[in-house]
Protein backbone atom coordinates (compact mmCIF):
# COMPACT_ATOMS: atom_id res chain seq x y z
CA UNK A 1 0.00 0.00 0.00
CA UNK A 2 3.11 2.58 0.99
CA UNK A 3 4.56 4.37 -2.11
CA UNK A 4 7.58 3.86 -0.91
CA UNK A 5 10.06 0.60 -1.25
CA UNK A 6 10.35 -0.76 2.26
CA UNK A 7 13.77 -1.58 2.13
CA UNK A 8 14.29 2.11 2.00
CA UNK A 9 12.23 3.50 4.53
CA UNK A 10 13.95 0.24 7.32
CA UNK A 11 17.00 2.27 5.88
CA UNK A 12 16.36 5.24 7.00
CA UNK A 13 15.05 4.33 9.78
CA UNK A 14 17.93 2.26 11.26
CA UNK A 15 19.83 5.73 9.96
CA UNK A 16 18.17 7.78 12.19
CA UNK A 17 18.46 5.45 15.01
CA UNK A 18 22.36 4.95 14.83
CA UNK A 19 22.65 8.87 14.49
CA UNK A 20 20.81 9.72 17.63
CA UNK A 21 22.68 6.48 19.55
CA UNK A 22 25.93 7.92 17.77
CA UNK A 23 24.96 11.07 19.77
CA UNK A 24 24.22 9.51 22.58
CA UNK A 25 27.12 8.11 23.37
CA UNK A 26 25.71 4.58 22.70
CA UNK A 27 28.01 3.58 19.70
CA UNK A 28 31.23 4.55 18.72
CA UNK A 29 31.99 6.05 15.48
CA UNK A 30 33.30 3.33 13.43
CA UNK A 31 30.76 1.25 14.01
CA UNK A 32 28.19 4.38 13.18
CA UNK A 33 30.27 4.33 10.00
CA UNK A 34 29.78 0.93 9.12
CA UNK A 35 25.51 1.24 9.98
CA UNK A 36 25.54 4.32 7.27
CA UNK A 37 27.62 2.37 4.84
CA UNK A 38 25.78 -1.12 5.20
CA UNK A 39 21.85 0.73 5.09
CA UNK A 40 21.92 3.21 2.44
CA UNK A 41 18.76 4.40 1.52
CA UNK A 42 17.59 6.48 -1.77
CA UNK A 43 14.77 8.73 -0.24
CA UNK A 44 15.65 12.27 -0.66
CA UNK A 45 15.09 14.40 2.61
CA UNK A 46 16.84 17.55 2.69
CA UNK A 47 17.44 19.88 5.48
CA UNK A 48 14.42 21.87 7.52
CA UNK A 49 15.67 25.22 5.42
CA UNK A 50 15.52 24.03 1.75
CA UNK A 51 12.53 21.56 2.61
CA UNK A 52 10.53 25.53 3.91
CA UNK A 53 12.05 26.77 0.57
CA UNK A 54 10.77 24.07 -1.42
CA UNK A 55 7.58 23.98 -0.34
CA UNK A 56 7.41 28.12 -0.70
CA UNK A 57 7.78 27.62 -4.35
CA UNK A 58 5.24 24.39 -4.64
CA UNK A 59 2.94 27.09 -2.99
CA UNK A 60 3.71 29.62 -5.21
CA UNK A 61 3.43 27.65 -8.30
CA UNK A 62 0.42 26.51 -7.55
CA UNK A 63 -1.31 29.36 -6.48
CA UNK A 64 -0.23 30.93 -9.82
CA UNK A 65 -1.61 27.84 -11.87
CA UNK A 66 -4.93 28.00 -9.85
CA UNK A 67 -5.35 31.59 -10.99
CA UNK A 68 -4.24 31.41 -14.25
CA UNK A 69 -6.13 27.98 -14.92
CA UNK A 70 -9.51 29.71 -13.43
CA UNK A 71 -8.75 33.07 -15.03
CA UNK A 72 -8.39 31.11 -19.16
CA UNK A 73 -11.00 28.83 -18.65
CA UNK A 74 -13.80 32.06 -17.41
CA UNK A 75 -14.34 29.87 -13.89
CA UNK A 76 -17.81 31.35 -12.28
CA UNK A 77 -20.47 30.01 -10.19
CA UNK A 78 -20.42 27.82 -7.59
CA UNK A 79 -20.03 24.36 -9.45
CA UNK A 80 -17.03 25.43 -11.65
CA UNK A 81 -15.36 26.38 -8.58
CA UNK A 82 -15.79 23.62 -7.19
CA UNK A 83 -14.85 21.18 -10.13
CA UNK A 84 -11.88 23.25 -10.29
CA UNK A 85 -10.80 22.85 -6.66
CA UNK A 86 -11.68 19.01 -7.34
CA UNK A 87 -9.45 18.78 -10.31
CA UNK A 88 -6.24 20.22 -8.91
CA UNK A 89 -6.82 17.67 -5.95
CA UNK A 90 -6.16 15.39 -8.27
CA UNK A 91 -3.33 16.71 -9.83
CA UNK A 92 -1.86 17.54 -6.57
CA UNK A 93 -1.82 13.77 -6.15
CA UNK A 94 -0.93 12.92 -9.60
CA UNK A 95 2.08 14.98 -9.12
CA UNK A 96 2.83 13.77 -5.66
CA UNK A 97 3.29 10.27 -6.61
CA UNK A 98 4.98 11.23 -9.70
CA UNK A 99 7.40 13.31 -7.46
CA UNK A 100 7.85 10.10 -5.05
CA UNK A 101 8.51 7.18 -7.39
CA UNK A 102 10.57 9.69 -9.71
CA UNK A 103 12.99 11.84 -7.80
CA UNK A 104 12.04 9.60 -3.95
CA UNK A 105 11.26 12.74 -2.38
CA UNK A 106 10.50 11.74 1.55
CA UNK A 107 9.40 14.75 3.59
CA UNK A 108 11.16 17.02 1.19
CA UNK A 109 8.72 20.04 2.01
CA UNK A 110 7.63 19.35 -1.67
CA UNK A 111 5.39 16.26 -0.64
CA UNK A 112 4.30 17.53 2.33
CA UNK A 113 2.39 20.81 0.80
CA UNK A 114 1.05 18.14 -2.02
CA UNK A 115 -0.52 16.43 0.69
CA UNK A 116 -1.96 19.20 2.92
CA UNK A 117 -2.72 20.64 -0.36
CA UNK A 118 -5.01 18.04 -1.44
CA UNK A 119 -6.82 17.58 1.92
CA UNK A 120 -7.64 21.63 1.35
CA UNK A 121 -9.13 21.57 -1.72
CA UNK A 122 -11.51 18.81 -0.76
CA UNK A 123 -12.38 21.33 2.18
CA UNK A 124 -12.92 24.23 0.08
CA UNK A 125 -15.04 22.09 -2.87
CA UNK A 126 -16.80 21.04 0.46
CA UNK A 127 -17.57 23.91 1.57
CA UNK A 128 -18.74 26.17 -0.89
CA UNK A 129 -22.06 25.26 -1.31
CA UNK A 130 -24.51 24.30 1.26
CA UNK A 131 -25.64 20.94 1.82
CA UNK A 132 -27.73 18.49 4.56
CA UNK A 133 -25.49 17.21 7.83
CA UNK A 134 -22.34 19.45 5.81
CA UNK A 135 -19.98 19.33 8.57
CA UNK A 136 -19.84 15.59 9.48
CA UNK A 137 -19.08 15.00 5.34
CA UNK A 138 -16.30 17.25 5.40
CA UNK A 139 -15.29 15.78 8.44
CA UNK A 140 -15.66 12.04 7.30
CA UNK A 141 -14.69 12.99 4.11
CA UNK A 142 -10.87 14.52 5.10
CA UNK A 143 -10.80 11.94 7.76
CA UNK A 144 -10.64 8.73 4.34
CA UNK A 145 -8.54 11.39 2.67
CA UNK A 146 -5.91 11.67 5.08
CA UNK A 147 -5.96 8.13 6.61
CA UNK A 148 -5.39 7.13 2.60
CA UNK A 149 -2.22 9.68 2.55
CA UNK A 150 -1.32 9.02 5.87
CA UNK A 151 -0.67 4.70 4.72
CA UNK A 152 0.03 5.68 1.19
CA UNK A 153 3.06 8.24 2.23
CA UNK A 154 3.77 7.36 5.86
CA UNK A 155 3.36 10.96 7.06
CA UNK A 156 2.89 11.62 10.60
CA UNK A 157 0.92 15.00 10.34
CA UNK A 158 -2.05 12.97 7.95
CA UNK A 159 -2.22 10.22 10.64
CA UNK A 160 -2.91 13.25 13.28
CA UNK A 161 -5.41 14.86 10.61
CA UNK A 162 -7.01 11.61 10.01
CA UNK A 163 -7.41 11.09 14.11
CA UNK A 164 -8.74 14.21 14.58
CA UNK A 165 -11.62 14.05 12.00
CA UNK A 166 -12.53 10.50 13.02
CA UNK A 167 -13.50 12.00 16.36
CA UNK A 168 -14.88 15.14 15.40
CA UNK A 169 -17.24 12.60 12.71
CA UNK A 170 -17.94 11.23 16.39
CA UNK A 171 -19.05 13.93 18.49
CA UNK A 172 -21.02 15.47 15.65
CA UNK A 173 -22.77 12.59 14.88
CA UNK A 174 -23.37 11.45 18.80
CA UNK A 175 -24.49 15.12 19.45
CA UNK A 176 -27.08 15.19 17.60
CA UNK A 177 -29.20 12.88 19.55
CA UNK A 178 -30.33 15.34 21.51
CA UNK A 179 -29.42 17.27 25.73
CA UNK A 180 -28.25 13.91 27.05
CA UNK A 181 -25.84 13.12 24.28
CA UNK A 182 -24.31 16.58 23.86
CA UNK A 183 -23.85 16.53 27.95
CA UNK A 184 -21.78 13.26 27.47
CA UNK A 185 -20.03 13.61 24.76
CA UNK A 186 -16.88 14.69 26.36
CA UNK A 187 -16.96 11.60 28.09
CA UNK A 188 -17.60 9.56 24.95
CA UNK A 189 -15.20 10.92 23.28
CA UNK A 190 -12.60 10.41 25.97
CA UNK A 191 -13.28 6.61 25.81
CA UNK A 192 -12.86 6.69 21.75
CA UNK A 193 -9.65 8.29 22.54
CA UNK A 194 -8.45 5.48 25.35
CA UNK A 195 -10.07 2.86 22.94
CA UNK A 196 -7.75 4.00 20.14
CA UNK A 197 -4.60 4.29 22.14
CA UNK A 198 -4.86 0.97 23.46
CA UNK A 199 -4.93 -0.78 19.52
CA UNK A 200 -1.42 0.99 18.85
Amino acid sequence: MTAYNKKNLYNKYAQEQSSFAFRSQCIDESTYKKILETHVDNLYTPNFFIRIGLALLTLVAIASLFLLIALFTHVSGEDGFIGLCVFFAIMCYGSLELMVHVKNYYNAGIDNLLMALIVLFFIISLSISEFPNQYEVISFTIMIVSLFLAIRFTDAFMSILAYVNCIGVIFLIYTKFGTFTKATAPFVIMIVSLYELTLQ
